[in-house]
């Protein structure tokens, strides 16, 4: 009988194929449901990789941010 070996469970960079690691876990409990949801985060073990993400996701932040105070802007100029 042949051995049945069980899924590798490891978590893969999907840019470099490196294995992720474990950052934060938080499990929320939202009103009106019966289980808990968990959220987890995850670093790229890579270095020059994470890093290059980084950068994207402080990008895509600075991006939302001025979205929001060219809106606000364009608001608070509508009202006068």
């Amino acid at each position: 009988m042949p051995v049945i070996t069980p899924p590798n469970n490891t978590k893969m960079c999907h840019d470099c194929g490196s294995a992720l690691v474990l950052e934060t876990e938080n499990k929320l409990f939202i009103e009106n449901s019966y289980s808990e949801t968990t959220i987890a985060t995850y670093k790229c073990s890579n270095t020059s990789c994470q890093e290059k993400k980084d950068s994207v996701e402080a990008k895509r932040i600075q991006t939302s941010q001025d979205d929001a105070a060219r809106k606000a802007a364009t608001d608070a100029a509508k009202k006068v």
